[in-house]
């Protein structure tokens, strides 16, 4: 009797050897992540040469409330003492739901990055972590991000090899025998600068000799002649200084806005004041650089203007990003 329950119990172990030695498991994640970046919108599905399929979940969970959408519509639910799980009738399924990444997942800086890491938490019978299976690997991971156009990668990285593919706002990871996956992203919003918050950045300075308005391309700022120089001279005044301060203060916040100097040049007929035109919008850049603003991210031009335009000054564009296709 002893020798019978060994050997099947030695068959039982070769057949499910057998089965994970040839399991064919594919599985696919992708997320869409939501404006606030807390919650996001999972279509996760899996495919394989199994007669049926088990999904594991904590044992609070209610799954009529949980899940928009399952595929195949038949399924079964069961539970134990430590959890809950859909079986599935066939090897393959598909599941969308609503999600909210946990405080350990997703992280955000002082300088507004946002950080994801996988938990490293061992599940599945305390072994595995991760994204995971208990069969010995997958045969292919595809793991999926689209970020909302107002958002942009950072960088990005595995703990196993594998191929990352970027177009645009969606970030895609390609894994082929890989278990235990730990992705790791960063990204950060793309801050469109808006007349509002202009405004309520150069008023506090001094909004005499100055007007702020919005256009197709974002925000456009002109001075009165001799608000930012001293008159016929390249030396910025103090009020100036201060207002190139907070301008860069902006770019820096708002990585992808581009900034276009116009300077006015009066009395067209004179190659001095084009000169000094010139100089006044390098002195600009030159003031911008120093203070860590990339220079292909300006632009400079001169213009001529008439005599009864004299009172026109310099005038600043800032450029927003163009909108992302999603």
């Amino acid at each position: 009797m002893i020798v019978k329950r060994v050997a099947l119990l030695t068959l039982v172990y070769l057949c499910t050897t057998l089965v994970y030695a040839y399991a064919q498991l594919v599985r696919e994640d992708i997320l869409y992540i939501k404006p606030n970046a807390q919650d996001y919108l999972l279509y996760t599905t899996t495919r394989s040469n199994f007669g049926t399929f088990s999904k594991i979940l904590p044992k609070s969970t209610n799954i009529t409330k949980k899940y928009l959408y399952i595929n195949p519509e038949k399924y079964t639910v069961g539970e134990n003492s430590r959890y809950k799980r859909i079986v599935f009738p066939t090897g393959n399924f598909a599941l969308i739901s609503e999600e909210r990444f946990t405080d350990k997942e997703l992280k955000v800086n002082k300088e507004g990055i946002f950080t994801f890491r996988f938990d490293s938490i061992p599940r599945l019978g305390g072994r595995h972590y991760g994204l995971s299976t208990t069969v010995r690997y997958y045969k292919q991971l595809t793991y999926v991000w689209v970020l909302p156009e107002d958002y942009e990668f950072v960088d990005y990285s595995c703990n196993k090899p594998g191929q990352w593919v970027k177009k645009g706002n969606t970030l895609a990871y390609f894994g082929y025998k890989v278990n235990d996956v730990l992705p790791k992203i960063r990204f950060r919003p793309v801050l469109q600068v808006t007349l509002g918050n202009v405004k309520s950045l150069l008023y506090e300075v001094n909004s005499k000799g100055m007007a702020v308005t919005s256009n197709s391309k974002g925000v456009q700022i002109n001075f009165r002649r001799g608000v930012l120089f001293t008159k016929g001279t390249t030396a910025i005044s103090s009020l100036g200084q201060n207002i190139l301060v907070r301008l860069a203060k902006t770019l820096k916040s708002s990585v992808k806005v581009r900034l276009a100097i116009a300077v006015p040049v009066r009395n067209g007929i004179d190659a001095g004041r084009w000169m000094l035109a010139a100089a006044r919008g390098r002195t600009m850049v030159e003031q911008l650089i120093n203070r860590g603003i990339d220079p292909a991210r300006i632009e400079v031009n001169t213009f001529g203007v008439k005599t009864s335009q004299s009172k026109k000054g310099i005038e600043i564009q800032l450029i927003n990003a163009p909108k992302r296709k999603q």
